[in-house]
């Protein structure tokens, strides 16, 4: 959980935002990211769809989209990586 809550202070103050969208339904809060990479330093931020529980505030899913692709895919679509706490993709 660290790392998680590193990966968004420091991706909140150093990243500029470029868009945002941040909706709360079904005990669940979802919203945008824009981070830069972790491994690859000096390519494009890339934008993340992060799911939060709101009973436990721990991340259900994060979704990550690559910096080329202008707009999130619509639910249903395959992200370039998908992480799901709890199971190894």
């Amino acid at each position: 959980m660290i790392f998680f809550l590193d990966f968004l202070f420091r991706n909140l103050t150093g990243v500029r935002q470029q868009e945002s969208e941040m909706r709360e339904e079904d005990g669940q809060i979802t919203f945008l990211l824009w981070a830069d990479e972790y491994v690859q330093k000096g390519e494009p931020p890339d934008k993340f769809r992060i799911i939060v529980s709101t009973q436990t505030w721990f991340p259900l899913r994060v979704e990550r989209y690559s910096a080329q692709d202008p707009s999130v895919a619509p639910a249903g679509a395959s992200p370039r990586h998908r992480v799901r706490p709890g199971r190894r993709d």
